[in-house]
């Protein structure tokens, strides 16, 4: 018998930034076991901390932008063949445009939201963007 997936909590950094009116893309590096070459919002993993703590910290992590949570979204469940995440998307601001990424993600784009469909997303990206009423 299969041991039940186990559901990890993920926060998810929706990151804007309101003097461009664009958000942003980064995109995983080739080297990344789950969704390689996929473009997502920052995101991670969350630890012993609440979810605007959690993409606050991703983002500064991955990005080396800091932020302020503008409202976090309600959480859903993103469940892939090899993984099953609580995702907890946060809609987070920007006064910088300056990216400085990790060895995470290898690109990263500024986007307009209608553009969206263009890229390659992680699973489940619009229903990101439509828990924090972006879309």
């Amino acid at each position: 018998m299969m041991a039940e997936k186990e559901i990890r909590d993920v926060v998810s950094a929706v990151t804007y930034s309101p003097e461009r009116d664009k958000f942003l893309l980064v995109k995983r590096s080739s080297l990344r076991k789950r969704f390689p070459n996929e473009w997502e919002f920052p995101s991670g993993f969350l630890e012993e901390e609440s979810e605007q703590q959690g993409a606050l910290r991703e983002l500064k992590e991955e990005t080396g932008m800091v932020g302020n949570v503008i409202r976090t979204g309600k959480p859903f469940l993103v469940k892939t063949e090899m993984y099953h995440f609580r995702l907890h998307p946060v809609l987070v601001k920007v006064d910088s445009e300056k990216v400085e990424l990790t060895r995470e993600h290898e690109d990263f784009e500024w986007i307009d939201i209608s553009e969206i469909q263009k890229y390659n997303t992680v699973p489940q990206l619009k229903e990101n963007l439509e828990a924090i009423d972006v879309l």
